[in-house]
């Protein structure tokens, strides 16, 4: 089905933007500041995204949620969203503008979950307990069919339903060099949901996911576009 993009403005609300603070001879962020409206979208702006989803849920395989917690989900869309047949692949990030408030559990039950360290560890409550351990619950509590956690220059701890022998597995990081950490794990969820909904196995898509963040790492900011033919040299490149 040929989906066109569609694009909200907000009646009221400004633009959300984040500036960051960059080491010039690092290239590493010092802080980040943010500019940002009501935390709570009007009825007229929730209405307008709300009728857009409903003309879309049922026309696609899979729908990615990547929800940084600003206001613009609303408890109508996630029903949306939950009764679409569409693999549902989400993702709550933790930032300083919402942290302890942006909750996996608020989707209910989702197909694929992918977090970070520690945004899992704020989500289950728990310090000090390993990622296998951590990974296994959030995927328990969320009825996620594949899980994946990141773990930095660790790279990923995964949990696949596929999988018979139900237990957690680990991927390494493949980032040779590392300009700028933004935007790489939304690389890995982007291209490990995508890789699972099309019926590889929960290794492969990790793999494919870690390859996407690698890439993702070395450009500065989102300068690099990430493309089946650059993953297809990545994978060629590993595999030598």
């Amino acid at each position: 089905t040929d989906i066109s993009l569609k694009l909200l403005k907000s009646k009221t609300d400004p633009t959300l933007v984040k500036t960051r603070y960059v080491d010039e001879l690092t290239k590493s962020k010092v802080f980040e500041t943010y500019q940002i409206g009501e935390l709570v979208a009007t009825d007229e702006d929730d209405d307008e995204l709300a009728s857009v989803l409903e003309s879309l849920v049922d026309d696609v395989d899979l729908i990615l949620v990547a929800d940084y917690g600003h206001g613009l989900i609303s408890q109508k869309h996630l029903e949306i969203v939950s009764n679409s047949t569409a693999v549902k692949a989400v993702n709550t990030q933790s930032n300083a503008g919402n942290r302890g408030f942006n909750s996996i559990s608020r989707y209910g039950s989702v197909d694929i979950v992918c977090l970070n360290g520690s945004e899992v560890g704020l989500e289950l409550k728990k310090r000090h307990v390993p990622l296998e351990v951590l990974v296994e619950e959030l995927a328990h509590r969320t009825k996620a069919k594949f899980a994946a956690v990141t773990n930095g220059v660790k790279g990923v701890v995964y949990l696949d339903s596929r999988d018979s022998s139900g237990a957690t597995q680990s991927v390494p990081a493949f980032s040779t060099k590392v300009t700028d950490r933004v935007g790489a794990g939304d690389a890995l969820f982007v291209a490990s949901a995508l890789s699972w909904t099309a019926g590889n196995s929960g290794l492969l898509s990790a793999v494919l996911g870690n390859l996407a963040g690698a890439a993702s790492l070395a450009g500065l900011g989102n300068q690099v576009t990430i493309d089946r033919i650059s993953l297809q040299k990545h994978m060629s490149a590993l595999l030598k």
